[in-house]
């Protein structure tokens, strides 16, 4: 079964919340749960990829008045959370194609998900610990 939604992975924060950085911002109508994103300057949390000119701030948690898969509506008080090296995350991904795990993801042209490229000029940010082919979510060990 590919996993297509963060509430199928368990979340967002796949550990403790005990030690993570959050920081609040807004939905901006089409942001999810574990996208990777940046802060507008209206405060909105928005989905960016590796050709934004924005940069990148955190990884979307869900609005604590919406499903847990559902977009953000806009202007609702959201929270971002900001990866730390080590932690495990559920974060959107493109999908891979692959079924073993241990593979760099980097940021992709894909707004609000991680992938693999031979890209040079990106970095790598994160090492993925589970996922299979056709999933468009998975959890990632942080860089």
């Amino acid at each position: 079964m590919a996993y297509s939604k963060i509430s199928e992975i368990g979340g967002v924060i796949q550990g403790s919340w005990d030690d993570e950085f959050i920081i609040p911002a807004l939905g901006d109508g089409t942001t999810k749960a574990g996208m990777v994103v940046t802060i507008s300057t209206a405060g909105q949390a928005v989905a960016t990829d590796k050709d934004a000119v924005d940069l990148f701030v955190g990884i979307a948690l869900p609005c604590p008045y919406l499903d847990m898969d559902a977009a953000i509506t806009a202007n609702y008080p959201m929270n971002v959370v900001i990866p730390q090296s080590g932690h495990l995350y559920g974060v959107f991904i493109v999908d891979l194609n692959l079924s073993d795990a241990g593979n760099n993801l980097i940021f992709t042209t894909t707004a609000g998900s991680l992938g693999t490229s031979t890209d040079v000029e990106n970095v790598a940010v994160a090492h993925t610990y589970s996922y299979d082919d056709g999933d468009t979510v998975a959890v990632v060990i942080w860089t």
